[in-house]
């Protein structure tokens, strides 16, 4: 059997999809001519994000915070290469098959950043008509330096969906054979073991990009919701966007890191293995987690639920009484 038949859709997509970024010149086996695409690509964006020093007019509002993504967006395209380069380490790759409706709505977000990067494109190039080289040759640098962004950005939002889901299938299917099949605790801890090496391993390459991810769409979704209640109406699909796919982000989050609190509960359940072992079973879960970890913090549904809390009892009622005011809108 061809191994591509065995690889799941998924993961067929990430690696065409990446090579929409631009790096897989890094796969040239020539050392020097490798490097040149991607290095190129990298100062692009980093000159870009200094537009307000040489093309301080490109933007329609939220300059500030447009630069500081493209300076973001440096740091990610160059962590990316490196990604790239050590791809047998950081890709991952299981080949385990998830649903195919989870890996349509990712997919889906995928094709709403590029679209989102294209609609952006036409606003500026719009915005910008003046009819001097100069200034279209400044459209179209920005252009390309967003279309490397959004590209980018994408990617990685569709390859930790796609890999957050396939380790909460994994665990799942894991823990149905250990129903079926009732094997020795021996085993248990083994194959426990050998998730939580997977996510240690998925967690050293992928934490930096995954908080990053977190970070950017919960601080552009208050800033777009005020852009627009300014009635700049462009930013509306942006804030469609990037609140929908967060929801999809965390969700995916929480429920891998929920799972450390099922595993235990499904093996009294299920009656697989007696009180005095499910005791030393606890203690095992407890010090190796199979969820992911922020630098000590756990992203799970109670803490989301928290925060949902706290947005309702206290951000929205101040947004209303900015708006009584006049203070915004």
């Amino acid at each position: 059997m061809n191994v591509l038949e065995i690889i799941p859709i998924c993961e067929k997509n990430i690696i065409i999809f990446f090579n929409f970024t631009l790096l897989t010149s890094l796969k040239i086996k020539n050392k020097y001519f490798k490097f040149i695409i991607p290095i190129f690509n990298s100062l692009t964006l980093f000159i870009s994000s200094l537009s307000l020093l040489y093309y301080s007019n490109y933007y329609i509002n939220q300059d500030i915070i447009w630069s500081l993504d493209l300076g973001l967006g440096f740091i990610i395209y160059s962590y990316m290469i490196y990604i790239i380069l050590n791809w047998k380490y950081t890709s991952c790759f299981e080949h385990t098959h998830i649903a195919r409706w989870k890996n349509i709505i990712s997919l889906i977000f995928y094709i709403f950043y590029l679209i989102y990067w294209f609609y952006f494109a036409i606003i500026m190039f719009l915005k910008n008509n003046e009819p001097f080289v100069h200034i279209q040759i400044l459209n179209v640098f920005m252009s390309y330096s967003w279309y490397l962004f959004f590209s980018s950005i994408s990617i990685l939002y569709y390859f930790i969906c796609i890999k957050l889901i396939q380790r909460h299938t994994s665990i799942n299917l894991w823990l149905k054979y250990l129903k079926n099949n009732r094997p020795s605790i021996e085993y248990f801890y083994f194959t426990y073991n050998d998730h939580h090496k997977k996510i240690k391993i998925f967690s050293r390459y992928w934490n930096i990009l995954i908080f990053l991810g977190i970070l950017l769409l919960t601080s552009h979704i208050p800033i777009d919701i005020i852009s627009v209640l300014n009635h700049n109406l462009h930013d509306i699909l942006g804030l469609v966007i990037k609140t929908f796919s967060l929801g999809w982000y965390i969700y995916n989050i929480c429920k891998l890191n929920d799972i450390d609190n099922e595993i235990v509960p499904y093996l009294l359940k299920h009656k697989i293995y007696d009180a005095n072992q499910i005791v030393e079973i606890e203690k095992h879960i407890l010090y190796r987690p199979l969820g992911l970890n922020f630098f000590g913090f756990k992203l799970n549904a109670s803490f989301v639920l928290k925060i949902i809390l706290i947005v309702a009892n206290l951000i929205i009622p101040t947004m209303y009484a900015l708006l009584s005011n006049k203070i915004i809108g």
